[in-house]
């Protein structure tokens, strides 16, 4: 799932050359100061490694700085303590070197007085400055304090053992359901690591549990539209389009193959042959075009494609012949092992049987997350991945008519905050990305908060920070160049 919104413009950046002292000195590409010096109100810069591009932000950051604005109107945000710090190091160098040239600049000097308590951190270290802020307002002990991840998964594994104990001593017929799907010949351990790794990877989204009820309800939708046709339902449409293009590219190439033998005034022996491949090739085309059940029909006749006739033929065209008809036919052959293969009913029954162990999931993961989230609060600890929750819990409430609005707090930071710098975007996860989208009002007035996203998709770490890639790729696409 991609969360995108409209945007100004999105930058692409080569290599700059630094020839001195980098805030007077730098040779910027014409996409660099395009990033620099843009009015637009949300911006995307797009650029490989060593291309310059978090130094076009330190740079665009210090400009505005140097221009009037306090250290105080940004919040800029990183995914690493040794890139904030980076970040700081390089907008004090910038500071200093202006006020050498202007040495009795009073604004100048008091920003660099301001610079050490700058909102220059990453991602949970500003959360958790703003959950420290409101411990109250999330019901949450002053104690608290945030755990390692070693503890962190120590707790987990400890309360997924004690769930999963509740569940055999009660004979739990949906957890024994997993257990028959997941579970190992002789521990529960490979059982325990698939709940604990769905539980951290839907944690990745806002409003998570709302989220995997969404999807269950979905499945069942869909079930209930390939109940009544398999290619009626969102999964068998997409399914439909792709035989339909391998069909279309299989029929082409006959095609290719019928020209080539009328250029080269071959016999009546083998045209016949192409041509009857070209004719089964629409009839499954047409059967697709109609439904999944004439499809598996018209895999299951097995035409006969009559043999090619290559004696006496030039070696090279024979060879082109065989090569490209049992191509073809190797094509139509694994479209129906990949496709076609089950009948509708088949299909239906395996949708449900998705669903019961989807119920059984969601039962089990939601049962999992309030023990896992009392355990922690009665030890006084929060986990990493709880500071961004509880701090969407901060900056979005229901209004009157149960839609999702901004707080108080929220609008108070979005009016706050001149422009928001974020740093390696393509390692953001959905609830990252919803947070920043909530600070920034992304309105072309001026009481709005903008963001400067800086990113390259090559870069991206996903495996090591549960990042949805696919977030920073959306934005790429949407933004004009």
């Amino acid at each position: 799932m991609l969360y995108m919104m409209p945007a100004d413009t999105a930058i692409t950046m080569r290599s700059a050359v630094i020839r001195n002292r980098w805030e007077v000195s730098m040779n910027w590409t014409k996409s660099q100061s395009e990033a620099i010096e843009s009015k637009a109100k949300t911006l995307l810069v797009s650029a490989g490694a060593g291309s310059g591009k978090t130094t076009v932000l330190t740079h665009r950051l210090a400009k505005r700085i140097i221009a009037g604005d306090s250290v105080d109107d940004f919040l800029v945000v990183t995914f690493t303590r040794a890139a904030a710090g980076d970040l700081r190091d390089k907008l004090y160098n910038a500071l200093s070197d202006a006020l050498a040239e202007q040495p009795l600049n009073r604004h100048l000097i008091n920003q660099l007085y301001l610079l050490p308590g700058a909102r220059i951190s990453t991602i949970h270290s500003f959360c958790y400055d703003l959950i420290k802020k409101n411990f109250a307002v999330l019901g949450l002990s002053p104690r608290m304090r945030i755990t390692d991840e070693t503890e962190s998964a120590m707790i987990a594994r400890i309360c997924m053992e004690e769930l999963v104990d509740s569940f055999y001593q009660k004979g739990d017929r949906e957890f024994l359901l997993l257990v028959d799907n997941f579970g190992g010949e002789k521990s529960d351990d490979a059982l325990i690591e698939k709940l604990l790794s769905l539980y951290n990877r839907i944690r990745a989204f806002h409003n998570y549990r709302e989220w995997f009820e969404e999807r269950q309800e979905q499945l069942v939708k869909q079930a209930q539209l390939v109940k009544g046709g398999f290619f009626d339902s969102i999964y068998g449409d997409k399914i439909r389009l792709n035989i339909l293009f391998r069909l279309g590219e299989a029929k082409t190439a006959t095609e290719d193959l019928l020209l080539f033998l009328s250029n080269n005034g071959d016999s009546e022996g083998n045209i016949v042959p192409i041509e009857t491949l070209d004719s089964y090739i629409d009839t499954l085309i047409n059967a697709t075009n109609t439904s999944y059940d004439t499809l598996l029909s018209a895999f299951s006749s097995n035409k006969r494609i009559p043999s090619l006739k290559i004696k006496g033929m030039p070696e090279e065209y024979g060879k082109y012949l065989t090569e490209e008809k049992k191509r073809i036919i190797g094509e139509i052959k694994s479209i129906k092992k990949s496709f076609c293969y089950l009948t509708e009913q088949d299909i239906y029954e395996d949708f449900i049987s998705t669903i019961e162990i989807g119920d059984a999931l969601k039962k089990t993961i939601f049962l999992f997350d309030t023990l896992f989230s009392d355990t922690k609060k009665n030890k006084a600890v929060l986990a990493f991945a709880d500071l961004e929750h509880y701090l969407a819990q901060l900056l979005e409430e229901k209004d009157s008519d149960g839609q999702p609005a901004p707080t108080a707090l929220c609008l108070r930071l979005q009016r706050k905050f001149k422009e928001i710098y974020i740093d390696e975007y393509q390692d953001i996860n959905p609830l990252q990305d919803h947070i920043f989208r909530l600070l920034s009002s992304d309105k072309k007035d001026v009481s709005g908060s903008g963001r400067f996203l800086v990113g390259d998709i090559k870069q991206s770490i996903y495996r090591f920070r549960n990042a949805y890639p696919d977030i920073f790729v959306g934005y790429k696409e949407s933004f004009p160049d």
